[in-house]
C-alpha cells in the first residue's frame, strides 16, 4: 500500500495528545499522539499513537499504533498495530497485527498479517493467520458460528485428503487414512497442544475451508465428511478444530459438501 499524504497537511509531532477534528488532514510521526474525530483525516508513521472514532479515517504504516471506534476507518500496512472497537473498518496489508473487537469489520490481504477475532460479532475476511478467541468460545459456538451441522451431538466436518484418501500435509508425524467408510482414530491426541503443533484429527467447517489449513505445495485431490463428537471438538482456529477420533463413517465429498460416488 503506497500511502502519499497531501500537500502541506497539519503535522503533529508533540508527544501529549493533539486534536484532529472537523475535515482537517494531518500528518502524525515519530512519538506524536492524535485524538481524531469527526471527518478527519490523518496519515501515521513511525511510533505514532492515535485513537479514532466518529467518521475519521487514518493510514496508519511503519510501526504506527492505532485504536479505532465509532465508524472510524483505518488503513494500516507495514508493521503497524490496529485495535478496532464499535463499527470501525480496517482494511490491513503486508505486516499488520489487527485486535477485531465489537462490530468491527477487517478485511485482511497479503502476508504477515495476523487478525485476533474477539469477538462474536466483528467479521473478519482473510488475513494470513486469524486468531479466535477460543478460551472464550467453547465447540458448540464454534459450530453455530460456522454454520456446521450437528444432529444428536454429532458434527458433520470435512478434511482434505490425497488421492489415496490420506491426510493431505506430508510433513505431518502421523498420516491418517480417512478411505470413505472408515472412522479414524488420532493416535496423538492431547486437546491442551497448540493447534499448529498436532495433537488430534483436524477439520474444518466446510470443504473450502480445507483449503486454508493445508500447506499451498500439499496434494489436496479430494474431500471427505465425517461425524465427530461436538462434546470433543476443541476448536483451533476460526476455520479448524480438531477431535480425537471419528464416529460415523467418512464420506467422499466434492466441493461443495455433497457426496459422491465411491470407488
Amino acid at each position: 500500500m503506497n500511502i502519499v499524504p497531501p500537500e502541506m497537511p497539519r503535522q503533529v509531532v508533540s508527544y501529549s495528545e493533539q486534536r484532529i477534528s472537523g475535515d482537517e488532514v494531518a500528518t502524525v510521526s515519530g512519538v506524536a499522539a492524535v485524538r481524531v474525530k469527526g471527518r478527519a483525516v490523518v496519515f501515521a508513521s513511525g511510533a505514532a499513537r492515535v485513537r479514532a472514532d466518529g467518521h475519521s479515517t487514518v493510514y496508519a504504516f511503519d510501526a504506527a499504533n492505532v485504536t479505532a471506534s465509532g465508524n472510524a476507518r483505518v488503513y494500516a500496512s507495514n508493521y503497524a498495530v490496529v485495535r478496532a472497537y464499535g463499527s470501525a473498518v480496517v482494511e490491513a496489508r503486508s505486516h499488520v497485527t489487527v485486535y477485531a473487537n465489537g462490530k468491527a469489520t477487517v478485511r485482511a490481504f497479503g502476508t504477515g498479517t495476523v487478525v485476533h477475532d474477539l469477538s462474536p460479532d466483528a467479521r473478519v475476511f482473510g488475513g494470513s493467520q486469524v486468531v479466535p478467541d477460543v478460551h472464550r468460545h467453547d465447540a458448540a459456538d464454534w459450530c453455530e458460528r460456522n454454520g456446521v451441522t450437528v444432529t444428536d451431538g454429532v458434527a458433520t466436518l470435512y478434511r482434505a485428503v490425497d488421492e489415496n484418501w490420506r491426510t493431505a500435509n506430508d510433513e505431518l508425524r502421523h498420516c491418517i487414512d480417512y478411505t470413505p467408510g472408515s472412522m479414524p482414530v488420532a493416535p496423538d491426541w492431547n486437546p491442551d497442544l497448540p493447534g499448529s503443533r498436532g495433537g488430534g484429527l483436524f477439520f474444518s467447517p466446510s470443504p473450502f475451508a480445507t483449503l486454508s489449513c493445508v500447506p499451498p505445495a500439499s496434494k489436496a485431490l479430494r474431500f471427505v465428511s465425517a461425524g465427530v463428537l461436538v462434546c470433543e471438538l476443541v476448536p483451533t482456529t476460526n476455520v479448524a478444530a480438531k477431535a480425537p477420533r471419528v464416529v460415523s463413517p467418512s464420506v467422499a465429498v466434492d466441493l461443495a459438501g455433497q457426496p459422491v460416488p465411491w470407488p
